[in-house]
């Protein structure tokens, strides 16, 4: 062989040493970048479970108002068939009262009077307020 042809083992290691230096460096940097991928996932899926629990909390406190309003209802309705019973029968007979106090039908979505539906409403308010100090979505 040919000095010309022959080759250098320090060129070669050289060659050789950059060659896996170049191959590091692009894995290191794929090895990176999949770290990066699985901690924006990870993001994601943490985003996705606190919106899902801020939204069942929430739900909650919806269905907890609608409880609240419903029963309120339900009182109120009573205590205006005793209020109406005693008002009529000062005027009727009380039989004749009682049969007109059945015809009133219960609403779950009664007009309250405003104390009591004011204090639903900030149930309400104070619940959801809960919901979102505790499920914070950024």
């Amino acid at each position: 062989m040919s000095e010309e042809n022959k080759s250098n083992p320090f060129t070669d290691a050289i060659i050789i040493f950059a060659v896996i230096i170049g191959f590091l460096m692009i894995y290191s940097q794929y090895q990176k970048n999949e770290f990066i991928k699985q901690q924006e996932q990870r993001k994601l899926e943490q985003e996705s479970i606190q919106r899902a629990s801020l939204n069942s909390c929430l739900d909650d406190a919806e269905f907890n108002y609608n409880i609240n309003w419903a029963t309120s209802c339900k009182k109120h309705l009573e205590s205006t068939k005793i209020d109406y019973i005693y008002q009529c029968s000062l005027v009727y007979d009380q039989n004749y009262c009682k049969k007109q106090v059945n015809n009133i039908k219960h609403s779950v979505d009664c007009a309250l009077p405003s104390s009591t539906s004011n204090n639903i409403e900030q149930a309400r308010k104070d619940e959801k307020d809960r919901c979102f100090k505790k499920f914070p979505i950024k």
